[in-house]
């Protein structure tokens, strides 16, 4: 969680729906109580009715006493209803507090801050962006007569190249796997886009250096592609609304 937006009239919410749960559990011991009871009062009416008692116990008491059992029952179903009806209203106001929470769809690196606390805010405005560095996203450039032997799926290999200096980054590759080829070809450059997805492993690669991209054609066309030129950036970049 990377932040909360003010949720002092949900937090009020929150709590006013736990007590009202717990106010309905205790209505529910009542009835049950009080079912118990009458329940019991009707066993000993029943049993004087059933001796023939009649200067104790008339048809109409043992009449009254099954329609107080019926009404415990119906209390106790109502109760029992109203806890439910609690309980969806507290996962209602938990749900309005998750609301609130500004959550990062995964794990990453803070690298913009668009609001600070007690900023106002409107829907749709971006607070955080998130950059994810396990992954990256690398931006290639083909030849345009090079685009139609590249296929969605065929493993690349990335190799980044740095002018002014022999650094240790340059002797490493990265695999990874073409995740889209344009339809479309740049007519002044001649050249078609294409996205690979490699792992940044031990995070060497950085948004924004150059590489080159070396493309293994597909089994079934049995073409040797050239390289491509190519830049990486990050896979996962989300801005937090």
């Amino acid at each position: 969680m990377l932040g909360r937006l003010f949720n002092k009239d949900v937090l009020a919410e929150l709590e006013s729906r736990t007590v009202a749960l717990e106010s309905s559990e205790t209505t529910i011991h009542q009835g049950e109580a009080t079912l118990e009871v009458e329940r019991t009062k009707l066993r000993r009416t029943e049993a004087l009715y059933n001796r023939n008692s009649l200067l104790t116990m008339s048809i109409q008491d043992l009449q009254l006493q099954r329609y107080a059992v019926k009404t415990a029952e119906l209390g106790l179903q109502a109760a029992i209803q109203s806890r439910r009806m609690a309980e969806t209203q507290l996962h209602a106001a938990e749900a309005m507090v998750a609301a609130r929470e500004i959550v990062s769809p995964h794990d990453g690196v803070i690298v913009e801050v668009y609001k600070n606390v007690g900023e106002a805010i409107t829907f749709g405005m971006p607070i955080y962006k998130v950059v994810a560095i396990d992954r990256m996203r690398v931006t290639g450039y083909l030849d345009a007569g090079d685009a139609w032997h590249v296929r969605q799926g065929q493993a690349v290999r990335i190799m980044p190249e740095l002018e002014g200096g022999d650094l240790p980054i340059e002797r490493e590759i990265f695999e990874g796997k073409i995740t889209f080829v344009d339809s479309e070809i740049d007519p002044k450059t001649r050249t078609c886009r294409v996205f690979a997805e490699v792992e940044n492993r031990d995070g060497l690669l950085r948004s924004g250096l150059e590489c080159r991209m070396e493309i293994s054609p597909s089994a079934a066309s049995g073409v040797v592609l050239p390289s491509a030129r190519s830049r990486p950036g990050p896979d996962l970049k989300n801005e937090i609304h």
